[in-house]
């Protein structure tokens, strides 16, 4: 799981969740993207909540491949907002050396800081050979 560092108001970055995150895992956090080593279906999760609920619109979509060189980037799910939190999962297939990255927009919004309010992670369920 990756929950938000920094306080309310420094700008937000992913950081591992110390509680959710073995390290000798498939998985690395990379300039708040994950890159996958290993290959397969992957079920995804994300929560966000905004500290404003006024009544802006405000999304969180998941993205595969964004700044990677020779990958076609990809929307793997989106969500809007309802009241002050946004949620979404889904089941994806990511292969070796792809990224995975949570935009949440607009990033003017503030976002609750607390792990049980804001985080998302990913869980491999099914291995698949691609390398």
């Amino acid at each position: 799981m990756f929950t938000i560092a920094g306080n309310d108001k420094s700008p937000w970055m992913w950081t591992y969740s110390s509680l959710c995150f073995c390290p000798n895992t498939s998985l690395h956090l990379q300039n708040d993207s994950v890159i996958v080593t290993t290959g397969g279906f992957y079920y995804i999760y994300a929560q966000v909540s905004f500290i404003n609920i006024k009544a802006h619109e405000r999304t969180v979509t998941l993205v595969a491949n964004e700044n990677v060189p020779g990958k076609t980037v990809r929307k793997l799910s989106e969500a809007e907002q309802v009241g002050s939190t946004v949620s979404m999962s889904a089941v994806i297939r990511l292969g070796y050396g792809e990224s995975v990255k949570l935009n949440i927009a607009p990033e003017s919004h503030q976002t609750m800081r607390d792990s049980s309010k804001t985080f998302w992670g990913l869980y491999l369920l099914a291995k698949q050979n691609d390398k």
